[in-house]
């Protein structure tokens, strides 16, 4: 009974071992469509992690279940490793969620604070008739025309 449960344990951590290695590759896929302005194919790979992402939480909710309040079974010399390997591929994707959301924000101030410095834009304080603060909208700018 006890190596019944050991290797139904194991299964499902090498499962969500695979999940986790498939999810970080399209992170870094993401990360490269994100900087090479691939709009598509970046789309693709977040529809494929969000998949990835539910088949984990589906993994994890099953490896909740089946162990319960028994947390011994993850110190098991079989089984320590892969439980140590599936942590440490959740803190690499926390990562790269990370870093891609710097990069992503360090560019649009990047961008912003171009098109602040060619197109200024009102600065002004508005209200609306509520009382509630109105940031003003920002207008198209068209870059390369010819006069």
């Amino acid at each position: 009974m006890v190596n019944q449960k050991r290797n139904e344990l194991l299964q499902i951590l090498n499962a969500q071992n695979d999940v986790l290695d498939c999810m970080l590759t399209e992170q870094i896929k993401i990360h490269d469509h994100v900087r090479d302005r691939k709009w598509l194919e970046l789309e693709q790979c977040l529809s494929n992690v969000r998949a990835y992402s539910d088949a984990f939480v589906s993994l994890d909710q099953c490896r909740e279940n089946f162990v319960g309040e028994s947390k011994e079974l993850y110190l098991q010399p079989e089984i320590e490793p892969v439980y140590v390997s599936v942590r440490t591929k959740l803190s690499r994707s926390k990562i790269e969620n990370s870093a891609l959301a710097t990069y992503v924000e360090a560019t649009r101030d990047f961008i912003d604070g171009v098109i602040q410095a060619c197109v200024p834009q009102q600065r002004n304080t508005l209200y609306a008739p509520a009382g509630t603060l109105v940031k003003p909208e920002s207008y198209g700018v068209v870059v390369d025309t010819l006069f």
